[in-house]
């Protein structure tokens, strides 16, 4: 991958990830009204999959970025100081300020790639069982019902159950910000 252009590994690798991941979320949603129960199978087992590579994809981001040299000019040169600067450029589309989305987000990417977390760095996810959840039937914060499809992809992190989509609209807009790069 270390021959494709930043701005286009962005587009044509995460967001296309993202936005197709976004795409089965809402078909899973629709047709859980339509009570299809196959298609609600079929379309459940493609959400989490699409989510859990839209979340490795968005998190393995930070890597790219730093091994492109994408934030020397700004005076980022190592991948912890990119990871402060993107969970301080974290916001919800209200412009409210979500510094523990990334390391969220980056704990779920590890989640789907171990089968057990160990780090002592994991702090928001269980680090045994369920990181990621199809549910409708979840408290989450009212500021991250921008788009309400009922069923969805959870994160049940530590004290509230968040949704993995909000999650990842607030790490892009991170990004956006930090790198000019395209919107959702």
């Amino acid at each position: 991958m270390g021959s494709i252009v930043l701005k286009t590994h962005w587009e044509r690798v995460v967001l296309s990830t993202v936005r197709e991941y976004f795409r089965f979320e809402e078909q899973l949603a629709a047709s859980a009204k339509d009570a299809d129960a196959q298609h609600v199978y079929e379309t459940g087992y493609e959400t989490l999959r699409t989510a859990m590579c839209a979340s490795i994809l968005l998190h393995h981001f930070t890597d790219v970025a730093v091994e492109r040299g994408a934030m020397t000019s700004m005076g980022i040169a190592n991948l912890g100081q990119a990871r402060k600067l993107l969970a301080d450029s974290t916001k919800t589309a209200d412009g409210s300020a979500r510094p523990n989305d990334s390391k969220i987000l980056g704990e779920v990417a590890d989640a789907v790639k171990h089968a057990e977390l160990t780090a002592k760095h994991i702090v928001h996810v269980e680090k045994r069982g369920r990181v990621l959840a199809i549910s409708e039937c979840v408290e989450i914060e009212n500021t991250e019902l921008n788009i309400d499809f009922g069923v969805k992809v959870i994160v049940p992190t530590q004290g509230v159950a968040r949704s993995l989509r909000s999650i990842i609209e607030n790490v892009v807009r991170g990004w956006t910000s930090i790198l000019d790069l395209q919107p959702l």
